[in-house]
């Protein structure tokens, strides 16, 4: 009788009866959400593409995932605002440049109103100022980053949805910037 019980539970907390295969064939059919963690490899540069949206806590998440991949190059953030904080927005995007900073990443591109407050608080946290860089637009951020990129870096594209920041990353691997 507890037996049977403690089988009867097993089976709800893997799946509702579900057999452990049929999950994982699932699992791997399962297509992620285009622009959220999507990773890929282009000219062996390994790219993390989470351009669909940003607010603080997924933009520290994202910067702690760039710093946590091993990678024989550099690790480079290519941010852009996070939109809707109201009165919190320089105070969040100077966080923002301290935590990339304290990361450990190698160089920050920015795009936005909110560029010149990321860049204060990457100063801040102890980023060297040459390995900032604001662009005017998509189009010179791509430019300014392709300079530099090589093989074996790590790239993160983020901003809010409004920011496009998938566009850098189209121009860059376009190479129409």
């Amino acid at each position: 009788m507890i037996m049977e019980g403690l089988t009867a539970r097993r089976q709800w907390r893997y799946g509702f009866g579900v057999s452990l295969a049929a999950i994982r064939r699932g699992l791997q059919k399962a297509k992620p959400f285009p622009m959220r963690m999507q990773l890929e490899n282009w000219k062996k540069i390994g790219i993390i593409n989470d351009a669909y949206n940003a607010n603080p806590a997924s933009m520290e998440a994202a910067v702690k995932t760039l710093a946590g991949i091993e990678c024989s190059g550099e690790r480079t953030a290519i941010l852009g605002d996070m939109f809707e904080l109201g009165r919190q927005s320089r105070q969040q995007h100077r966080q923002l440049g301290k935590q990339v900073a304290h990361a450990g990443i190698d160089r920050l591109y920015l795009l936005g109103a909110q560029a010149k407050q990321v860049r204060q608080g990457a100063l801040m946290g102890g980023m060297a100022a040459e390995r900032i860089i604001i662009g005017k637009d998509h189009a010179e951020v791509a430019k300014l980053l392709r300079s530099h990129v090589g093989k074996g870096d790590w790239l993160l594209f983020k901003g809010s949805r409004g920011m496009k920041m998938e566009s850098v990353l189209d121009k860059l691997k376009s190479g129409k910037a």
